[in-house]
């Protein structure tokens, strides 16, 4: 199982100060990605995605049914306001 990111080598320690900044301990992630420790969960994910027809991101679903529509503001209200009728 790949557990690491493709770009992991464009992380750098800006990037951690981010996760800090977040809450998170930087010290525990690292040992997190290095143990793979969500990679199952994340693989799981992943494929509940593709099952749902999701081919990338961002996706939108109302009410369980894909909106294939466009995503800017008003679009999306449209599509929320006619499921709501």
């Amino acid at each position: 199982m790949i557990c690491f990111s493709k770009n992991q080598d464009h992380l750098g320690r800006d990037h951690l100060d981010h996760a800090e900044a977040l809450g998170l301990y930087a010290t525990r992630l690292i040992g997190e990605v290095i143990a793979c420790t969500y990679a199952k969960h994340l693989q799981e994910d992943f494929h509940s995605g593709v099952r749902s027809g999701v081919n990338g991101p961002p996706i939108f679903f109302i009410n369980g049914i894909r909106h294939d529509g466009s995503h800017d503001v008003e679009s999306m209200i449209t599509a929320l306001a006619a499921v709501n009728r």
